[in-house]
């Protein structure tokens, strides 16, 4: 991506990190149409609508992302957790499955199914995925995410992170 377009998803990266997604879709809208459908802008563009709430279009980007680019992990990991903020975690999990099966070295995608079998009360299931994060990636990070994550609670209250 060339200037000014790059400068304009720059801006809107900053604009998200300062908290203003309105500023962020302003920015976004300044790029032009050759490259609205870059992969970076379509990242952007998805954390704008889910810090909007706008989870419908997180649903769409993110399908638009895993359609143009269906080696990129991002756009499935996306998929599945607009899916879970909409409310729809049986499907969530369902497509986390698919793209941890897809990237299995990622280990987001076992994270986020832990997440999600948690709050489905699954909660062996939850232990598991995290324990297969940890094996694929760094076991200190994953346990640093573990801790803070709210989507995590009901595992962290019948088993220490420490000790998975």
């Amino acid at each position: 991506m060339d200037t000014p377009d790059i400068h304009y998803l720059r801006a809107a990266e900053g604009w998200l990190e300062l908290g203003n997604p309105g500023e962020a879709r302003r920015e976004l809208a300044c790029i032009s149409p050759a490259n609205q459908s870059h992969t970076g802008v379509l990242s952007v563009r998805w954390h704008v609508e889910e810090r909007s709430r706008n989870f419908g279009d997180c649903i769409e980007i993110a399908r638009e992302m895993i359609r143009l680019n269906p080696n990129d992990s991002r756009g499935f990991m996306n998929l599945a957790n607009a899916l879970f903020f909409a409310g729809k975690t049986d499907l969530a999990y369902q497509h986390g499955l698919e793209a941890t099966a897809r990237f299995p070295s990622d280990p987001a995608q076992p994270y986020n199914l832990a997440c999600y079998a948690c709050q489905l009360g699954r909660l062996e299931e939850a232990k598991s995925w995290l324990a297969r994060a940890m094996k694929v990636g760094d076991p200190l990070l994953v346990k640093k995410w573990a801790k803070n994550d709210p989507d995590l609670e009901p595992l962290r209250q019948h088993y220490s992170v420490d000790d998975l």
